[in-house]
């Protein structure tokens, strides 16, 4: 079963001393690729420390127990808004991880009061945009980010 864990300040300076070290660790095989974007490790180290983890970084762990991507949300909801995001390891996309993860923070989402859940892709049909589909996200528009280019915004309303 996939699980999907908020990051806690005992794994935070681990994970920032590299995949080695948090896998001797906590005895979990770390998959290469968890974090394709490893500048983003030093902000999953802050908010683990904030007094709200359950709205930041998340590590996301397979079946077997390794962890093998990274998701959350982008800060706490904001008049019942929230947006998250989600990165998988290259060998093991494909296998229902990301779109478990997604189902699995909307229901956290849910049950935290978030009403309308948000996610951006790059402006092309991706991976990433058939797990949004898959879990019933609708395209919202497009828009131009200052780093990224062409974005679109995905928005899934969370029934009652």
């Amino acid at each position: 079963m996939v699980t999907v864990e908020p990051i806690t300040p005992g794994w935070a300076h681990p994970l920032a001393a590299g995949d080695k070290v948090f896998e001797q660790r906590f005895g979990v095989p770390v998959v290469a690729g968890w974090a394709p974007f490893p500048e983003v490790i030093p902000f999953m180290v802050d908010a683990a420390a904030s007094e709200s983890p359950e709205w930041g970084p998340h590590l996301v762990f397979d079946d077997d127990g390794a962890l093998v991507g990274n998701a959350g949300w982008k800060g706490a909801p904001v008049d019942g808004t929230a947006e998250l995001g989600y990165a998988v390891a290259p060998d093991r996309r494909g296998k229902g991880i990301a779109t478990t993860t997604v189902r699995l923070l909307i229901a956290r989402g849910h049950t935290a009061g978030v009403r309308l859940v948000r996610a951006h892709t790059l402006a092309a049909e991706s991976a990433s945009t058939s797990v949004l589909r898959r879990c019933g996200f609708a395209w919202a528009g497009e828009f131009v980010d200052p780093e990224d280019g062409p974005v679109w915004r995905w928005e899934f309303v969370v029934d009652p």
